[in-house]
Formats: structure tokens, sequence, C-alpha cells
């Protein structure tokens, strides 16, 4: 079930993305990591891409697919 959660994934920290957010370009991130990327180099851009991003928006379509992913994983654990 591993290669599953490959979209599910943050590029920066590596885990199941945690309050996920999407940038201008469509890319995501956990909105905790993007934000610690932003103060680190001064200004809000795309690690992924390098464009500079005005909005950051909470992303509730991978929020939801990484509690299903989750509950699946814990589900699968369990047998």
């Amino acid at each position: 079930m591993r290669d599953l959660n490959l979209g599910l994934t943050c590029p920066i920290c590596w885990l199941l993305m945690s309050d996920p957010v999407d940038l201008d370009c469509g890319h995501n991130f956990c909105d905790a990591c993007i934000t610690n990327w932003t103060k680190m180099v001064g200004e809000m851009i795309c690690p992924a891409c390098q464009k500079v991003s005005l909005l950051k928006t909470p992303n509730s379509g991978i929020a939801s697919m990484v509690e299903q992913y989750e509950d699946l994983s814990s589900s699968s654990d369990d047998e």
C-alpha cells in the first residue's frame, strides 16, 4: 500500500501532508512546511518549481485523501 501515498506526501518533509495547502503554481505542501520554508527564504517561492506565489489555500481534497489513506492503513494494520 506504500505506493498509494506518493501523491499525498509533502515534498519538503516527505511525510503524509498535514493541513495541505495549494500554492498558485498548483504544488501542494504541509501548511507548516511551506510557512517555515517561506520564513527561511524570505518570500513564498515554491520549492518545487521556484515560482513566486501570492497565495496559499487549504486543499480539502488532499486532506480528505490523506485521512482516507490513514484509515485504510490503520485498518490493514489491524488485520
